[in-house]
């Protein structure tokens, strides 16, 4: 598959079909406002980019490779990110998160900050050190994650089964840590 190379390139609505995207490497790239929603954007690598009011909405990343990588203000709903080929230090800021699968993968340090994380499953994922500050993560599974160092402060609606995660010297807030004990059969009056 041919590449295509893109540096420091800025992409918004008025340039974004003059871009390859499969099979193309972007380095410290920025997206603006574009919608990429329902696209495949497979065989590619976005190294040190930003994604800032961008709509990726059921996109295809598979085989893809995502380094340093931010998202601000961005709609990423359906995204299956256990089919990218790599995956580290991704950061998302005030995204809408919905339904998105990060089954198996290893994310330490990973942000999602702000964000409407809600129906997404996290099962067997690295997570150590990772930040869910302020994020809505209603119906997400956490089944045999590592959270290690995880921060959940101001999270809410989170469920998470001390029995099947690790949770040393993670972070959350009072009194949506009493949702913790919900698997425990214990009584908190």
């Amino acid at each position: 598959m041919e590449e295509n190379y893109y540096d420091s390139e800025s992409i918004d609505q008025d340039n974004f079909n003059q871009f390859k995207f499969s099979g193309s490497e972007f380095i410290d790239c920025v997206f603006d406002n574009i919608d990429l929603s329902d696209s495949v954007l497979s065989h590619s690598k976005f190294l040190e980019c930003k994604f800032q009011n961008c709509n990726l909405s059921n996109v295809r990343f598979d085989s893809s490779t995502f380094r340093d990588t931010l998202f601000r203000d961005s709609k990423l709903i359906g995204v299956n990110w256990s089919m990218t080929q790599n995956i580290s230090e991704i950061q998302f800021y005030n995204s809408l998160l919905n339904y998105n699968i990060f089954n198996g993968l290893k994310l330490p340090n990973s942000i999602f900050d702000n964000c409407s994380v809600k129906n997404c499953d996290f099962s067997e994922t690295v997570l150590t050190k990772a930040s869910f500050e302020n994020s809505d993560l209603s119906e997400t599974s956490f089944s045999h994650s590592d959270l290690s160092g995880a921060s959940f402060i101001n999270s809410k609606n989170y469920f998470i089964d001390i029995k099947f995660s690790k949770l040393k010297k993670a972070k959350f807030s009072f009194p949506e840590a009493i949702s913790l004990l919900e698997n425990q059969e214990i009584i908190v009056e």
